[in-house]
């Protein structure tokens, strides 16, 4: 079959990872043809194992075209250990021990193959539909909805392969589809902090099967914060601090050793140290990487930290856990004073004495009660036709700024306030934000160049501080952007985290990793659309998008970890979801967790 011949320079063919295997057995024959969880109740990270067809070395005399397929579908080839990681893959390869891939493109199941034979050389023109990315650092972004991928691999047959179809030019990424990693990777989440050290910002990340979980978690925690998110948090454990031996488990407790670097920490450095590690590896909240109670070693020495035992879990260090906020639900009511879950009116301005009506109030979410007044946060109406933005403590908030235009402000735990503002109807709209006790505000944050050309309909930061969610329109497409909060106050690291979801009219932080979306999806009821509820890890893995319900009149969403789903109707009415049904709150628009 080596000397084939084909009538046309061009063979295209259509085919299916799943179809793969056929390819291999057969070295003479073309491919074939071929409800979601409420916030609070985090999807479980697993090691997926799933029944598939395994990987093998290239058929004697087969044609190019398969020789490209056969080695894709061995980019799933992880191995028992990272020596022999990739070694079915590397024997597609002219030169399999130099190739050293870095990240993963993820790719849709089906691309388009074309041959172009020119002798003992060929190459194989592959256009995949690109989903996403995972980086080296194992973190995963999307890409935007339908955007492809072109790679020309290159083959020769000279003396070299013995006659024989070899790669000479493999791509410096692996290519896998979502169904190869959902059964060859593990997903986990790791655990930094905001830069003031005093919460937890969780990070997912995808990880070999063959490590054991516990221990590639960790190294993925010693490594540092990845690079996407690297400039707005940071990690309390010092650098070149290292795992001394694997963990070891006995009677529900499992022991982690590291260096001696951390054994010099100060008090409050030890209690961050110990926060990251113990929501890493001992967080009841994502139960599958939870290893029991931890007992950390530096230096062969116990590490004592949070409350002081030998034996620590995540709930010992829950004064970090941003996720931990509990609070309850406003709502904006029609003469626009702001009103509680019960529907009992603020006191002071904004409510009872109603001197200032804010249209969409905000408060500040809070980890604990504390001497601190509470902020709340607005529009209202000003002279004419402008408007004016209004911030302070929830009994008197004072003006802050004017202008034609804001979106509804969003408060991060810090109190920090961002807002988009538009001066005038013909200004530019600039993103502001009003630090945590500073009196005048800075200038406007830059608009990194993916924004620079949408229209900023919403903005709500993350209440860690450390991401910012947009929802950006442009012709005909209205979708969720997450970037990065950097340390510098700029905004950064945009993607689209729900890239098939083109139709978003609302969004809100669910928590520290999920994102809920109000968007427009086909009714099967009647004709035209009608809107509904999506789940979303921030991350944008697609598997995680989820239609969570039908919300046939809802104008706005609020939600927040462990509370209850909040709609504003179309008809002005608040509704909270309570046992599987909805129940009326009161009138009005606009319901808002803290945030």
């Amino acid at each position: 079959m080596s000397d084939i011949r084909y009538a046309s320079d061009l063979w295209r063919v259509r085919w299916a990872i799943a179809a793969s295997a056929a390819v291999l057995v057969s070295a003479c024959t073309a491919v074939p043809d071929s409800g979601g969880v409420h916030a609070g109740n985090e999807v479980a990270p697993s090691a997926t194992t799933k029944v598939g067809l395994q990987a093998r070395t290239p058929v004697p005399n087969d044609v190019p075209q398969n020789i490209v397929l056969g080695f894709q579908f061995a980019n799933a080839d992880i191995g028992t250990a990272a020596v022999d990681a990739l070694g079915i893959a590397k024997a597609y390869l002219a030169d399999g021990a130099s190739w050293q891939p870095q990240g993963v493109t993820v790719v849709g199941d089906s691309s388009t193959v074309t041959l172009v034979p020119n002798g003992d050389t060929s190459t194989v023109k592959v256009v995949y539909t690109q989903v996403g990315a995972l980086a080296a650092d194992g973190t995963y972004q999307p890409s935007p909805d339908g955007q492809s991928l072109e790679y020309d691999y290159t083959l020769s047959k000279g003396a070299a392969e013995k006659g024989q179809w070899r790669i000479t030019n493999p791509p410096p990424f692996l290519v896998l589809t979502v169904d190869q990693i959902e059964s060859t990777y593990q997903k986990g989440y790791v655990y930094f902090l905001r830069p003031d050290e005093q919460m937890l910002v969780p990070v997912r990340v995808f990880l070999p099967v063959r490590d054991h979980f516990a221990d590639a978690l960790l190294r993925t925690l010693l490594q540092g914060p990845p690079a996407w998110l690297k400039s707005a948090v940071t990690t309390a454990i010092p650098a070149h601090t290292a795992q001394m031996q694997p963990s070891s488990e006995a009677n529900g407790v499992t022991t982690v050793e590291l260096s001696r670097e951390i054994a010099s920490a100060s008090d409050s450095e030890r209690n961050a140290i110990a926060a990251q590690i113990s929501y890493t590896l001992a967080n009841a909240a994502t139960f599958s990487q939870n290893f029991g109670s931890l007992r950390i070693l530096a230096g062969g020495q116990p590490f004592l930290s949070c409350k002081g035992n030998a034996l620590q879990t995540a709930k010992d260090c829950s004064s970090f856990d941003g996720d931990a906020l509990r609070f309850n639900f406003y709502f904006t009511d029609l003469d626009h004073r702001s009103r509680d879950h019960l529907d009992h009116l603020l006191p002071g301005d904004t409510g009872a004495f109603g001197i200032t009506n804010l249209q969409a109030a905000s408060l500040v979410p809070r980890l604990t009660v504390s001497g601190t007044p509470d902020l709340i946060a607005g529009v209202a109406q000003g002279t004419g036709t402008a408007l004016d933005l209004y911030a302070g403590p929830v009994a008197q908030p004072k003006k802050l700024l004017e202008g034609s235009a804001f979106t509804t402000p969003s408060w991060d735990s810090l109190g920090n306030l961002w807002t988009v503002w538009q001066d005038k109807s013909s200004s530019a709209p600039q993103i502001r934000v009003a630090p945590a006790g500073k009196a005048t505000l800075p200038g406007p944050v830059a608009l990194p160049p993916i924004l620079a050309n949408k229209v900023i309909q919403e903005l709500k930061v993350s209440r860690d501080g450390t991401r910012i969610a947009v929802l950006a329109v442009s012709t005909n497409v209205s979708q969720v952007l997450v970037g990065s909060v950097n340390k510098d106050g700029t905004i950064a690291n945009f993607y689209p985290v729900a890239p098939s979801l083109t139709t978003a009219s609302d969004f809100v932080w669910a928590s520290s990793t999920r994102l809920e979306i109000l968007a427009n999806a086909p009714s099967n009821a009647a004709a035209g659309s009608t809107s509904q509820l999506w789940g979303v890890d921030v991350d944008g893995w697609p598997t995680s998008l989820a239609d969570q319900l039908v919300l046939t009149d809802a104008a706005s969403i609020a939600d927040a970890p462990g509370e209850s789903l909040v709609v504003g109707t179309t008809s002005n009415v608040i509704e909270k979801l309570t046992n599987n049904s909805f129940d009326v709150v009161g009138e009005g628009t606009s319901p808002r967790y803290p945030g």
